[in-house]
């Protein structure tokens, strides 16, 4: 026998100054009364899944094979690029979305590739969620819950793409004055402002500020723009390497609005990709 409910989820008073959990899963108990009594029992929950926002379908007529990288479904409209799906267990990371076509790198998080038929169920993960957040009652912390940044390029001297994504737990908005930092990006050789790239739609204006020698990029929300809670939002932005070696930097961020919208709301440290490859032959994961 299996039911559902809705509950309101733990909302802290206070934005939290670090990505994360707010709440972890209780211990729950189930017990029945009447004419037939059970005793009380605690209720186990699976700390393998990820909970699913929504859902969709593959819709491809064949299905899709093992090395299949990209497919499309039913409903694309909860589907974005940093995302990550769950078909038959197997985790996808999206790359892009165009239309009801998706484009994705396969067997991520552990799992392996493998075959889904035309129809098979496509739960669409939410944003930031990884094994065990589909217990009851986690909850994010109130703020920035994924904040990673990666490199194309380890080379000295050579032009390195830095890619980062970002999903916070909270509504950021141009009209709130939202600015994201980046915080330690020192050692390039770049002197003037990057250009900044989005995947997606375009939320960022006013041009970024940069400065070299602390290493601060600086990007600002378009008025009218936003990002939304559980929506991943990628973007990325060249740097030239330092000429001679160094060790990584410490890299932080720092999310901040109008003093009347709340000033800074967000400040801790940048996780770096270490999942992820550079797309250059003999390199692996966080290189």
């Amino acid at each position: 026998y299996a039911f559902s409910f809705q509950v309101k989820n733990y909302n802290p008073a206070t934005l939290s100054k670090s990505p994360g959990l707010a709440k972890i899963s209780p211990a729950l108990f189930i017990s029945a009364r009447g004419s037939v009594a059970i005793p009380l029992t605690q209720v186990s929950s699976d700390e393998t899944l990820a909970p699913c926002v929504s859902s969709t379908n593959v819709s491809d007529a064949g299905g899709v094979s093992a090395s299949a990288t990209t497919f499309s479904v039913h409903d694309a409209s909860g589907v974005h690029a940093g995302g990550h799906l769950d078909i038959s267990g197997e985790v996808l990371e999206v790359t892009s979305v165009a239309a009801s076509v998706v484009t994705v790198k396969r067997g991520q998080r552990g799992s392996a590739a493998t075959e889904h038929l035309s129809g098979a169920p496509v739960c669409i993960i939410a944003g930031g969620a990884v094994a065990g957040y589909a217990q009851p009652l986690v909850t994010y912390k109130h703020g920035l819950v994924v904040a990673v940044i990666g490199q194309s390029s380890p080379f000295l001297g050579a032009t390195n793409t830095l890619s980062v994504t970002v999903v916070t737990s909270i509504k950021l908005t141009g009209n709130d004055g939202v600015r994201i930092s980046l915080i330690g990006l020192t050692g390039t050789q770049t002197s003037s402002a990057p250009t900044i790239t989005e995947v997606g739609t375009s939320i960022f204006g006013n041009g970024p500020q940069w400065n070299q020698n602390t290493g601060v990029f600086e990007i600002s929300i378009n008025a009218g723009k936003e990002i939304l809670p559980g929506v991943p939002k990628k973007f990325s932005f060249p740097v030239v390497n330092p000429a001679t070696k160094q060790d990584p930097p410490q890299l932080a961020y720092q999310c901040q609005a109008n003093p009347g919208s709340g000033g800074i709301l967000f400040l801790d440290d940048m996780i770096s990709d270490s999942e992820h490859a550079p797309n250059m032959a003999g390199l692996g994961p966080g290189d």
